[in-house]
């Protein structure tokens, strides 16, 4: 008997305590008869138990005596916090694509050594024949209305015939790297040219395949030494809000690398251009 109500003592013992006193309020519920808050050894079936519980051996059990008995109440343990949340990513919004004053306004930053607002021979690009062909007013120079014209021909010239250099520049209006046939408004045969998988969506990969590498080369044997650590391409470098394109801006005025790398000379370097 005494091991069945020792059982019975570790059992309620061993239960958490909501309130700091539910475990006493069991025991006294199971084996206070009368209720009037006191064991009695005819109240506790088994004698061993009831000795233990009486500690001052006074013949009766209180609630101070089955609380000392049992220990205090298991400390619950602190609920988990929740990992805090990460911040969405923001997207950078992507830039269209640049209209004609703002072609203009590049071409001025790169090219208007003096700052004049106007283009002279000897600071224009394309050729001593195209700036008697847009110098209108034939005064030697180019103002910012001819330099506009001469801008918007070249552009449509440019749409006529797309390139694979200029042809997101020119076609890629919400800049996320592809141009759909609602998006392209040249001529329809270089479209199908570029369209590989004719899906009627022209991509970078589609643009740029990978080249394919030859089986069977010996790969190059390291050279003796330490090695240089690959350069950084120009785009990673100086693209600083990711839209693909690279201004004179972003290169802090570097004409010199503009006019390198610029195959289409509209006043912006792209990814294609920079392969």
């Amino acid at each position: 008997m005494s091991s069945r109500y020792m059982l019975i003592l570790l059992c309620l013992a061993a239960l958490p305590a909501l309130a700091g006193d539910e475990r006493v309020d069991d025991i006294f519920r199971v084996w206070d008869a009368d209720k009037d808050g006191l064991l009695t050894p005819e109240e506790v079936p088994d004698p061993a138990v009831f000795e233990k519980l009486d500690r001052n051996k006074d013949g009766k059990v209180t609630r101070e005596e089955v609380e000392m008995y049992l220990g205090p109440p298991p400390k619950k343990a602190p609920p988990k916090k929740p990992p805090p949340k990460k911040p969405p990513k923001t997207k950078v919004p992507a830039k269209p694509p640049r209209t004609v004053p703002e072609r203009v306004a590049d071409y001025l930053r790169r090219f208007d050594k003096d700052a004049d607002g106007r283009i002279e021979v000897a600071e224009f690009q394309g050729g001593g024949k195209t700036f008697r062909i847009w110098d209108r007013n034939k005064d030697g120079v180019l103002s910012k209305h001819e330099l506009k014209a001469y801008v918007a021909d070249t552009l449509a010239q440019a749409r006529k015939r797309p390139n694979p250099g200029n042809f997101f520049d020119l076609f890629d209006r919400n800049r996320d790297g592809k141009v759909t046939r609602q998006e392209y408004s040249g001529p329809p045969e270089f479209f199908r040219r570029y369209d590989k998988n004719r899906d009627r969506v022209v991509t970078e990969q589609e643009m740029h395949p990978p080249k394919p590498k030859p089986d069977n080369v010996p790969a190059k044997a390291p050279p003796d030494g330490p090695t240089k650590p690959p350069r950084k391409s120009l785009l990673e470098r100086y693209d600083k809000d990711h839209d693909g394109r690279i201004t004179l801006e972003e290169l802090h005025g570097a004409a010199a690398i503009l006019q390198r790398f610029d195959k289409n000379r509209d006043g912006v370097l792209t990814g294609a251009e920079l392969r």
